[in-house]
């Protein structure tokens, strides 16, 4: 009986160091005043943040817990940036009296934000705290920017929005030099994301009746329909070690997910009310499963050892 309690409680240390991976990633999502998040396969709705105005993007901080979001609440200068826990405690107001704020970006290297103003029309940045608010690129260059997207190790940023002669997936240095247009001629760009590792763009072209989900190069070269025939795309979020990619689409109110080559659409969250912006919590990696468990396993073998030392001592 006495080895049966001995082994159970090596299980049971195992299984606790792997708690953290059990899960298969979750996503979160906003809508008309609300913050939301599911697990991947659209299961678990919770509803984490519910108030008032209008929530757009949404971007996380999954190492220290925070989640950050973008709200219009009215007004010329209703915008704000808001943060929370990831489980909607301890919601505050990080920076107010913003012109539309839009997409918003984290750069965790250098614990700043990014976002856009469509009606200033400006991509700025500040410290996590709202603190040193800088231009990133000025007004001379935009066109009510929408959705941000950052290459840190390249220093850049991706955004889209209007060029003046039609929207565009555009591109800038960090310092705001040498803005380029990658795609043109769309009808609505909206959600932008990046796959880094196979050099790659996606985004959502929300105009009514033409509405789809592209990618191309990060250059802007060698353009794809990646899924047709949506009911206005908002925001995007991929999933790369699934490889697979999801969506909000505001006119059905619902959160769908599809292969990143567009195979296996489904809609997985129904009964929102004008989803906007979507972010992606990936499964824990599984060498970090194995590592929390081993810990757990060496922290027990090493109780055990001074246990015995000390009734060695005692004896």
């Amino acid at each position: 009986m006495k080895r049966f309690f001995k082994h159970f409680g090596l299980l049971f240390l195992i299984l606790l160091g792997a708690q953290t991976c059990a899960h298969a990633g979750q996503i979160y999502f906003t809508s008309s005043g609300k913050i939301q998040r599911a697990n991947a396969d659209g299961t678990n709705v919770e509803t984490l943040v519910d108030s008032s105005g209008g929530y757009w993007d949404i971007a996380l901080d999954v190492s220290n817990e925070k989640m950050y979001w973008t709200a219009s609440t009215g007004g010329a200068a209703g915008g704000k940036i808001l943060i929370a826990n990831l489980d909607g405690t301890q919601t505050e107001e990080l920076l107010a009296g913003l012109s539309g704020p839009g997409g918003i970006a984290l750069d965790l290297s250098a614990d700043r934000m990014y976002w856009t103003e469509k009606t200033d029309e400006n991509i700025r940045s500040a410290n996590f705290d709202g603190t040193d608010i800088r231009e990133v690129v000025s007004t001379s260059y935009l066109w009510a920017p929408e959705y941000i997207a950052l290459d840190i190790a390249s220093e850049k940023v991706y955004w889209t929005g209007f060029t003046g002669s039609g929207h565009a997936v555009r591109s800038a240095n960090l310092d705001g030099s040498q803005v380029e247009n990658l795609v043109t001629g769309l009808g609505w760009a909206m959600g932008i994301a990046l796959d880094l590792e196979n050099e790659k763009i996606y985004w959502a072209d929300s105009e009514r009746g033409f509405s789809k989900i592209q990618r191309a190069n990060l250059d802007g070269t060698e353009v794809e329909d990646i899924l047709v025939d949506l009911n206005s795309p908002r925001g995007i979020a991929l999933d790369l070690d699934s490889g697979q990619l999801y969506w909000a689409e505001q006119d059905t109110g619902s959160i769908w997910r599809a292969n990143l080559d567009g195979t296996g659409s489904e809609a997985i969250v129904y009964g929102l009310v004008g989803p906007q912006g979507i972010a992606f919590i990936p499964e824990p990696n599984s060498l970090v499963c194995l590592a929390s468990s081993g810990i757990c396993v060496l922290g027990y073998i090493f109780r055990r050892r001074q246990q015995k030392k000390c009734l060695a001592h005692i004896a």
